[in-house]
C-alpha cells in the first residue's frame, strides 16, 4: 500500500512546515488545495496550465466533489483510457496533473442535508440507498409547503442515517458502493460521512470512518478520517468536545474537517469564535504530540486564514466563493480581494483596477496580464480564478517563510487586522 508519510521540517510556535509523501507524490505543507467545481470555464485546465507556467510550490493537490467527478473529470478520464497508435495510454491534462499532484475526493455527502442537491444524488452511479433517499426527499419537496419541508427534512436526514447505521450490512453496502465511485477517479479515499448535527450523527460518522478505512485497506488504498460539522456544532460545546476527543484518539494519518456554512464574522459570534480557537489549539496539541498527523479543512470560506494556524492544508474554490454559483456568458462573478480576504463584486474589481493603474499588476502574474485594460466576461472568468490560485499559493508561501524567520504570530495578526475579517482576531492563537 502507498501509505501517506509525513515528516515535520520546521516549526514556529503553533505553525509548521512539513513534507508528505504518498506513492510518487510529494506534498509540501502549508498548502492550498483548490476545489474544482466548473467545466465552463474549465477549472482543471486553468489549474494545470497555471502550474505548468509557474512553480506554485504550495499547490500540489486539488479537490473534486464526488457528485461532480463525472462532469469535471469524466470526459478527460474516458479519453485517457484510449491508446495511441504505438499502444501507449493517451496522456492528457488529467494524467499529466496526476503525475506530480494528488486529486482528493470530497464525498460531499453532507449535502444530503440541503434540498438543492437532491438531483445530484439521484444519478444512477450513486449507491442505491442514497439514490432512494434523495428521490424521496425530492418528491416530498415538490408536494409540501416550503416552510413545512424545511422543518421535516432535518428529521428525514437524521432518520436516514440512523436507520442505515442500525444495520451494519446496510451501512457497509452504502460505504462500499460509494468508495467504488471514488476509486474510479481518485487514488486517495475519503469516507462518505453524514453532516454531523448531533452526537448521534457523530457516532454514525465514526462508524463510517471505521468501515471506510477497513475497505480501503482491503483494496490496498489509503483513506482519511472525515468529519463534516454543521455550523451549529461550533456553538454546541458538548458536540465539539466529543469531536476533539475523537480526533485526539484517532490514529489515522490524515484528518479532513469541514464546517458547513460557518460564518463567525458577526459581532455576536463570540462563543463560536472561542470554540473555533479551542479546536485549533487542540489540533496544534495533537500535532505536537504526533508530528505524523496531517489536518485538512475543506470549504474553509472566511475562516481560512485563522484556520491555517492549525490546519496543514486549506481547500476552497478558485473564486473564493465556497458556495455554488452559476456561470453565464453575461454574468460577472465575484473577484477575490487579496487584502480584504473576501470575494468582492465585479464593480469593485473595475474600480480598483482603474484606481491603481500599473500598480494593480504587481500582485501576481494574472494581474500583470491585464494591466491597461479590463477583461471581457470570458477572459475575466479565467483571470479571477488564476488570480485566486496565485494569491492562496503566495499566502501559503508567506507562512512557510515566516516559520523560517520565527515571525508567524506577527504575520497572522497583521494580515488579519488589515482585512475585512478582523472580527476573527479572537481566533488567533498565542
Amino acid at each position: 500500500m502507498n501509505r501517506l508519510r509525513v515528516k515535520e521540517i520546521d516549526r514556529d510556535r503553533f505553525v509548521r512546515t512539513a513534507e508528505g509523501s504518498i506513492g510518487t507524490h510529494t506534498l509540501l505543507f502549508p498548502s492550498f488545495s483548490p476545489l474544482l467545481k466548473t467545466e465552463n470555464p474549465d477549472e482543471l485546465d486553468i489549474l494545470t496550465s497555471t502550474k505548468r507556467r509557474y512553480p506554485l510550490q504550495h499547490t500540489d493537490t486539488a479537490v473534486v466533489r464526488v457528485f461532480d467527478a463525472e462532469r469535471i473529470l469524466g470526459a478527460q478520464f474516458s479519453k485517457e483510457q484510449n491508446l495511441t497508435l504505438d499502444g501507449t495510454p493517451v496522456r492528457g491534462k488529467l494524467s499529466i496533473f496526476g503525475e506530480q499532484n494528488l486529486l482528493i475526493p470530497d464525498p460531499a455527502t453532507e449535502y444530503l442535508y440541503f434540498d438543492g442537491y437532491y438531483p445530484k444524488f439521484m444519478k444512477k452511479d450513486m449507491p442505491r440507498a442514497i439514490r432512494e433517499y434523495a428521490g424521496m426527499c425530492n418528491a416530498k419537496k415538490k408536494t409540501m409547503k416550503l416552510a413545512d419541508f424545511n422543518v421535516a427534512k432535518k428529521g428525514y436526514h437524521e432518520k436516514f442515517w440512523m436507520e442505515t447505521y442500525s444495520s451494519l450490512r446496510a451501512l457497509n453496502q452504502l460505504v462500499g458502493e460509494f468508495m467504488d465511485i471514488e476509486q474510479k477517479y481518485f487514488q486517495y479515499q475519503v469516507p462518505p460521512s453524514p453532516l454531523i448535527t448531533s452526537l448521534d450523527l457523530l457516532d454514525v460518522a465514526k462508524q463510517v470512518n471505521k468501515i471506510s478505512r477497513a475497505i480501503a485497506e482491503s483494496r490496498d488504498r489509503e483513506c482519511t478520517t472525515y468529519i463534516p460539522l454543521h455550523a451549529d456544532a461550533m456553538h454546541d460545546l458538548e458536540t465539539l468536545e466529543a469531536v476533539m476527543e475523537y480526533i485526539e484518539r484517532d490514529d489515522n494519518t490524515m484528518t479532513i474537517m469541514k464546517f458547513k456554512n460557518l460564518d463567525l464574522t458577526g459581532i455576536r459570534e463570540f462563543d463560536g469564535r472561542e470554540n473555533l480557537k479551542a479546536l485549533l489549539a487542540k489540533i496544534v496539541d495533537i500535532k505536537n504530540s504526533n508530528s505524523k498527523r496531517i489536518f485538512m479543512q475543506m470549504e474553509a470560506a472566511n475562516q481560512f486564514w485563522v484556520s491555517w494556524q492549525a490546519f496543514d492544508c486549506i481547500s476552497g474554490s478558485l473564486t473564493g466563493m465556497d458556495v455554488d454559483v452559476h456561470y453565464g456568458k453575461d454574468h460577472f462573478g465575484y473577484w477575490w480581494d487579496p487584502i480584504e480576504l473576501v470575494p468582492r463584486k465585479h464593480a469593485d474589481f473595475v474600480r480598483k483596477h482603474s484606481n491603481e493603474g500599473p500598480r494593480f499588476g504587481t500582485h501576481c502574474p494574472a494581474c500583470a496580464s491585464i494591466v491597461g485594460y479590463v477583461p471581457g466576461a470570458e477572459q475575466y472568468h479565467v483571470y479571477r480564478r488564476e488570480h485566486r490560485l496565485h494569491d492562496m499559493d503566495q499566502k501559503a508561501d508567506m507562512i512557510s517563510r515566516a516559520i523560517g524567520t520565527r515571525t508567524t504570530e506577527a504575520l497572522f495578526s497583521t494580515i488579519l487586522y488589515n482585512s475585512s475579517l478582523s472580527n476573527l482576531h479572537n481566533c488567533l492563537l498565542a
